[in-house]
């Protein structure tokens, strides 16, 4: 890695811009329990959503680095690039913190207790944004706590301001994100969710799902 930014001004350029980047998105980040004093306090259930400011915060100097890099390797991060490097639509993409590792989340993802996953958004056009969950045992509202469907920019590889905490049931979680030309009224689909233990996508909406497979050491 080291070897490559030594040869690539254009990466090195893009490591510092992301660095600068992640240190203002730290500062301003919003404190969940400011959050939660003005729209309410979450249902209480695990997976846990948790300030991202105070997850992030923790990692080395070479995580970040290394999540740095991993940006430029994959070439996204760059709205200015937006038409040709997001194909099919929005996505959904996400980060796993392990202790003091992060690495980038694959399709059926291991996770354990105590994991963090900090979720990321691509989209060619503005959306409406959901995020919901379902495990053995119940349906969750990860983002946003509102009645509606929250309003996002177009962007690419855009990280989303919380963080998901993995409690300690093994089992299969299914993340769904939604995507909508319009705000989506939340709280029929998260009871379709919890009574079907399935999901489709209302009209207007792109749905995209992630599987992660819960496992205790």
């Amino acid at each position: 890695m080291n070897a490559h930014l030594a040869q690539c001004p254009r990466c090195r350029e893009r490591q510092s811009h992301l660095a600068e980047e992640r240190a203002a998105f730290l500062v301003a980040a919003p404190d969940w329990r400011e959050y939660a004093a003005q729209h309410g306090p979450a249902a209480p259930r695990k997976p846990k959503r948790t300030a991202h400011a105070k997850l992030w915060m923790s990692l080395s100097a070479a995580t970040a680095l290394a999540a740095a890099c991993l940006l430029v390797s994959t070439r996204l991060g760059t709205p200015s690039a937006i038409n040709t490097r997001i194909k099919g639509g929005a996505q959904l993409g996400f980060y796993v913190k392990h202790g003091a590792q992060v690495a980038r989340g694959r399709p059926d993802q291991v996770v354990q207790p105590g994991d963090v996953l900090r979720f990321t958004y691509s989209s060619p056009t503005p959306t409406y944004f959901a995020l919901l969950g379902r495990d053995d045992r119940r349906a969750s509202l990860f983002h946003p706590k509102a009645k509606q469907a929250v309003a996002l920019a177009k962007g690419a590889d855009v990280a989303l301001d919380f963080g998901v905490e993995i409690d300690a049931e093994p089992g299969q979680e299914r993340i769904y994100a939604l995507f909508c030309s319009e705000p989506m009224l939340l709280a029929p689909l998260l009871a379709a969710l919890e009574r079907t233990a399935e999901f489709s996508a209302p009209q207007g909406c792109t749905l995209r799902e992630l599987r992660l497979r819960k496992v205790v050491p």
